[in-house]
């Protein structure tokens, strides 16, 4: 059954399967597509191989490689698709129907157009495509840079005309007569100052734009376009763009009869703040400069090739050297600049028509490119977009099966005519197996099946999950695979997980949040699964999805919790009548004497805000959390005897499992035991808290179970306050028990295996692990009919001697030593760290408490319609960030280390590994 499947791993088979090389292929599909065998690493160290199978294995590492260069490609190829305007649809291509998988018909290397190999047809289809298209973009980035160079040239002869050149230097002209020379300084970090006459450079910043220039602009625009309607021919004027470009500004270049140097060109915008603070530290505020954006348009001369804005910008300065200077760093800041002739417009036309050409090859150019992508698309559809992306899919899933082929051989051993595979596979599934191997198991085929339970080393774990029970299988693998046959953890995770989760969180508002938040996850799974397979899902949300199946018991567990505590959003919920009620004028809850009965079920709902509320919980959740822990240790060490009892591990089963149990059963399990005592008691009734003190008789205080604790230890068989008669012997006898066991664990198991060791020696026997060949001869009456010998699963019992013949007493001793002291401390310190249930549970009380306190109870005091909804915006809000989402994780985080820490050291090892099937990829 299902239950005994997660208590322990299924039983496994050791599979041997010997097959010739031609058949392999066809065999391992087979294999992948079943799931069923897990194929492990047989094959020896190069200096135990043969040179055939050395040189076989390099060659499957090549092809490896070979295969993942070619997905590299698939992927560079993919990311080229965008630049010819080809857009994705990730969700269609994801569903496209599995043809792959029909249309091979399983043979390995084999493509759907021929039986060729992979790497071939990839190098015959797929290479001539990208090293074309990577030509195509290579010319496509070359034609788009000169293009949006021309346009460039053009923005600039647009805003750079000469009468705007002279405004600008008859600007700087009034400026630097206006201005004295002390002024021009007040630039800061933040900015330029406010002073009319601060700077040449904060005074140009005003005359960037005029209207005049707006309109100037217009009319050069209109009349370009109108030439460029007028004749599209050949451009007659005798000029050279090429002459605009790179201008010199050093001053055997400058011209003398001219005091200002206007330099013009184009600078990205994003570097505008960085330009105008670095020319004018450099220039000392001596240089004019003005912006003007380039709108809707984008250049594309960046090394990335991506497009990004421009400005035209202007820089209007004075001297020899300084134009030189400052050119320099305009350049170094990706900052082009150009010569402004007399006569533009001739360039402008000039550079339209360019642009006009290079636009009409462009096109052509992706159109081309698109036309190079029809090997590889398949057109079934409009639009194809769906299907280039499903052919690059197919052909990765080739490439990956490919990789996980050679891989899996990789693991055999190779000779000249055969492979000999090694695996594990489920006892259960030894029949499929068998059904599987018979179209292959014939006299031709010279295929070899055996089947055994027997193997050099550990098999792999398998547990049987479904999608409630993989989540805490899945905590439990986090931390470590179980060994083989050992118990798993996983099975009470289960129950154990959620509930103290539910310790911790225990509120029934907030966790009955948490059942419906879970319930929608789940009754939403495709659609949220499919946003999760295609990415569109976030982190964080893609979590909580696939915790789905764990959060539905966790809230469920909260729900109770918070039934037990009466605890609703801090809130006692009346739903039974008090033993308790407040007397008239009076601020103080008295016990009903005449008609007392307990509450019926969990914490009554009168001590919910009371001056000693606090204290109450306090005791009643410290108390529980102790209880709770020492039970889940108990059974963990209890779980530590059966997997002893399993293997047969009689000397680990009486020298250290049964000294554990008493030690931590004569301590901490007694001191639970005094808890629940006293909590079955009946003290009376305190007449503080009465009516009527005359009318009641009081019994004595009730003992302090720390100081009966204390006493136990320092002063055995003192008992000021005993709880039941002969309690001082009882706690004697259990110290002394306690006592006892710790010699027992440190000493007893070295002793023995000591003991046993010498005897052994003095014998002069030597065991040895022989294996008989009579136990492991397999009929194989023909090949046509194989028989399988039906062996039971080996054992992991071992012989001592392989472990303990090579170590001395001393070492055994120290061995033991820390073992021992790691539990006596561990029992101690992981009962302490139980108490985290009572510290969680307190502060979420406590956060719920302030918040219903501070937010929806300050509403209602004001008696505003404003401050009754606000308050309880800001109330759900802060319920729900700090409780349903932090505090949530805390408390899962807290459950989880108290599972892996104080529950699983007690009897998990965790250095098993995973059964992890052979499969081979399939486009779904």
């Amino acid at each position: 059954g299902q239950k005994v499947e997660m208590l322990r791993s299924v039983d496994m088979k050791y599979v041997q399967i010997s097959v010739v090389r031609d058949k392999a292929n066809e065999l391992l599909l087979e294999l992948g597509k079943r799931k069923i065998l897990m194929i492990t690493d047989e094959g020896g160290t190069e200096s135990k191989s043969t040179p055939i199978e050395v040189r076989e294995k390099q060659d499957l590492r090549r092809r490896i490689m070979a295969c993942t260069e070619r997905k590299k490609t698939l992927r560079e190829l993919l990311d080229d698709l965008p630049k010819f305007g080809v857009s994705l649809d990730k969700n269609q291509s994801a569903r496209q129907p599995d043809r792959f998988i029909d249309e091979e018909k399983g043979l390995h290397g084999l493509s759907r157009r021929g039986k060729r190999d992979i790497l071939v047809e990839f190098d015959s289809v797929i290479t001539p495509v990208k090293k074309q298209i990577t030509s195509n973009l290579k010319l496509l980035k070359q034609l788009k840079k000169q293009e949006s160079q021309y346009r460039e040239i053009r923005e600039v002869l647009y805003y750079c005309s000469p009468d705007r050149i002279r405004q600008l230097e008859s600007n700087a002209s009034r400026v630097r007569l206006d201005t004295p020379s002390s002024d021009i300084s007040s630039y800061s970090e933040e900015g330029f100052s406010d002073d009319a006459n601060a700077s040449l450079l904060r005074r140009s910043r005003s005359r960037q734009t005029r209207p005049v220039r707006h309109a100037e602009n217009k009319r050069i625009r209109t009349s370009i376009v109108r030439d460029e309607k007028r004749d599209n021919k050949v451009d007659e004027h005798p000029i050279q763009i090429s002459e605009l470009l790179n201008p010199t500004y050093s001053p055997e270049n400058g011209d003398a009869s001219r005091f200002y140097v206007c330099m013009c060109g184009a600078s990205p915008t994003h570097q505008r703040t960085m330009l105008t603070r670095t020319l004018y530290r450099v220039s000392r505020g001596n240089a004019l400069i003005s912006f003007q954006e380039i709108e809707d348009q984008k250049f594309y001369d960046n090394p990335s090739g991506e497009g990004i804005r421009k400005d035209v910008i202007t820089i209007v300065t004075s001297g020899s050297e300084l134009p030189a200077k400052l050119a320099k760093i305009c350049v170094y800041l990706n900052v082009n600049f150009y010569d402004i002739p007399g006569d533009p417009e001739a360039y402008i036309h000039k550079i339209s028509v360019e642009i006009s050409r290079l636009k009409t090859v462009i096109k052509r150019s992706s159109l081309h490119g698109k036309r190079i992508l029809s090997p590889i698309c398949v057109p079934l559809q409009q639009p194809p977009s769906p299907e280039i992306r499903f052919e690059i899919d197919l052909w990765n899933a080739k490439l990956d099966r490919e990789i996980l082929l050679c891989q899996a051989k990789s693991k055999c051993r190779i000779s000249s005519a055969l492979l000999s595979f090694t695996g594990w596979t489920p006892k259960d599934r030894v029949d499929e197996l068998n059904t599987l191997m018979e179209p292959f198991i014939d006299i031709d085929s010279h295929i070899f099946l055996n089947i055994s339970g027997e193997a050099s080393h550990q098999p792999p774990t398998h547990f049987k999950t479904n999608k409630w029970t993989e989540p805490f299988q899945s905590i439990v693998d986090t931390y470590g695979v179980a060994r083989y046959k050992e118990i798993n953890p996983g099975m009470f995770t289960i129950v154990t997980f959620p509930f103290i989760f539910g310790v911790m969180y225990g509120d029934v508002g907030h966790g009955l949040s948490l059942f419906l938040i879970a319930s929608w996850l789940i009754m939403s799974e495709k659609s949220l699964g499919d946003k999760e397979a295609t990415g569109e899902l976030s982190e964080i949300m893609s979590y909580a999805f696939n915790a789905r199946y764990a959060l539905l018991p966790m809230g469920l567990f909260a729900v109770y919790c918070g039934f037990i505590y009466n605890d609703f959003v801090s809130i006692g919920l009346p739903l039974f009548e008090s033993s308790w009620e407040y007397s008239t004028n009076s601020t103080k809850a008295y016990i009903k004497t005449e008609d007392y009965s307990p509450y019926p079920f969990g914490v009554d709902y009168m001590w919910h805000g009371t001056k000693n509320e606090l204290t109450f919980f306090n005791s009643l959740k410290m108390k529980m959390s102790v209880i709770l822990g020492v039970t889940q240790m108990v059974l963990g060490i209890i779980l530590n005897g059966a997997n002893h009892l399993y293997f047969g591990d009689l000397l680990e089963l009486v020298t250290e499992w049964l000294p554990r149990i008493i030690f931590m059963s004569s301590t901490f399990g007694y001191m639970c035991f005094l808890i629940i005592y006293k909590w079955t008691q009946d003290y009376g009734f305190d007449k503080s808290f009465v009516p009527n003190p005359n009318e009641v008789d009081q019994t004595s205080d009730p003992p302090a179970l720390i100081q009966t604790m204390i006493k136990m230890f320092l002063s055995p068989g003192k008992v000021p306050q005993p709880l039941y008669d002969g309690q001082g012997p009882v706690q004697v006898f259990l110290i002394v028990i306690a006592m006892l066991t710790v010699p027992i664990m440190l000493f007893a198991r070295p002793v023995l295996l000591s003991y046993k060791s010498t005897r052994r020696q003095g014998r002069g026997s030597i065991y040895q692990v022989v294996a008989n060949d009579e136990d492991n001869a397999i009929s194989l009456e023909s090949f046509g009919d194989e028989k399988v010998l039906d062996y039971e699963s080996i054992d992991d019992e071992k012989d001592e001697s392989e472990h303990h013949d090579d170590h001395s007493m001393s070492e055994m001793l120290i061995h033991q030593g820390i073992h021992t002291i790691e539990f006596v401390l561990g029992c101690v310190s992981n009962t302490a760290s139980y108490l985290r249930l009572w510290a969680l549970s307190l502060a979420h009380a406590q956060l719920a408490g302030v918040f219903w306190e501070k937010f929806i109870m300050f509403g209602l005091e004001k008696a505003n319609p404003v401050f009754m909804v606000g308050g309880f915006a800001v109330w759900a809000v802060a319920t729900f960030v700090v409780l349903l989402c932090m505090d949530l994780l805390e408390c899962f985080l807290h459950a989880l280390r108290l599972h892996w820490v104080e529950f699983q050291n007690k009897f998990f090892h965790g250095d098993g590994y995973k059964y992890q099937p052979f499969i081979l990829p399939k486009l779904e």
